[in-house]
């Protein structure tokens, strides 16, 4: 099964009234904009929800610096780069469930310097390399308008958005739900086997629960209780997944990834892709690829 409670914590965390009080808290606390970012490193939800530092501002009007911003904080997020490597500093914490990133808390932004150091003109040579329009005279005054934090600093706030995470992810913790994937009921582990066996098919409720010798009522019923996600977007979401390998692995066109996974129409794949991940299946190889 594809990361099934952490798919359906993720969905409920975007949906909390929660999330949204913890992030404009981490922002009147520290000054700096709070994010929570999916595994891609996306911005989900933040607070300001119009970025409140400038440099931030900066980077969210051009296409080509946010592009950029996004690739290198997903080389971050999967320990293939330094804070150096996009200019400024981002303290980040993940949330988990059985060691599955359910997604992350992020302030955002700071400097660890004085002065404009080479890793902050470095990016922004990079980012004017990438058609960036933003001149290196105001790209400098925004940086120097962070707020400075030291190491101490920083692992302060680790240890902030530490014990925020867990009481977030406490309060939006799916009630009844065992989180041992393992001991979910042998119904649903043999429905789930099914989907994952036959996902590029065109499955339906009602053949899933034939096959588990139990009525389309009953199984919809069951499978929503034990893991806090509806079939179909369990179903969307296995899809989504092995359409995220292939894309990662083949040179296959994207059309063709489309199909294999069970969807009948390109704008389909293409809506349900985005709707999941927050980026475009082409984005989506850019991003895992640069």
């Amino acid at each position: 099964m594809p990361q099934t409670l952490s798919k359906a914590l993720y969905n409920r965390l975007i949906r909390s009234p929660t999330l949204r009080e913890v992030l404009e808290n981490l922002h009147l606390l520290s000054g700096m904009d709070a994010l929570f970012l999916d595994g891609l490193g996306n911005e989900r939800v933040g607070f300001p929800r119009v970025a409140g530092l400038r440099l931030r501002r900066i980077i969210h009007r051009d296409p080509d610096s946010r592009d950029l911003i996004a690739r290198r904080r997903l080389a971050l997020l999967v320990g293939e780069a330094s804070d150096a490597g996009i200019g400024f500093l981002e303290v980040m914490h993940p949330l988990t469930v059985e060691g599955e990133k359910v997604g992350y808390l992020v302030l955002s932004a700071a400097r660890n310097a004085e002065d404009a150091g080479p890793g902050m003109r470095e990016s922004w040579s990079h980012l004017a390399g990438a058609g960036g329009t933003t001149s290196w005279k105001e790209w400098r005054e925004a940086w120097l308008e962070l707020p400075y934090l030291d190491a101490r600093c920083v692992r302060a706030w680790e240890g902030c958005l530490a014990r925020y995470g867990a009481e977030l992810m406490q309060q939006v913790k799916i009630p009844g739900v065992d989180p041992n994937p393992g001991k979910l009921p042998p119904l649903i582990l043999q429905g789930c086997q099914y989907i994952g066996e036959h996902f590029g098919e065109s499955l339906r409720l009602q053949e899933v629960a034939k096959v588990c010798g139990v009525s389309a009522e009953h199984f919809s019923r069951v499978f929503h209780q034990s893991t806090g996600l509806r079939f179909r977007e369990y179903l969307a979401e296995t899809r989504i997944h092995h359409a995220c390998v292939e894309l990662t692995e083949t040179d296959d066109r994207i059309g063709d990834i489309a199909y294999r996974c069970g969807f009948s129409t390109l704008s389909r794949f293409n809506h349900s892709f985005r709707e999941l991940t927050g980026v475009t299946p082409r984005d989506w190889r850019k991003r895992v690829r640069f």
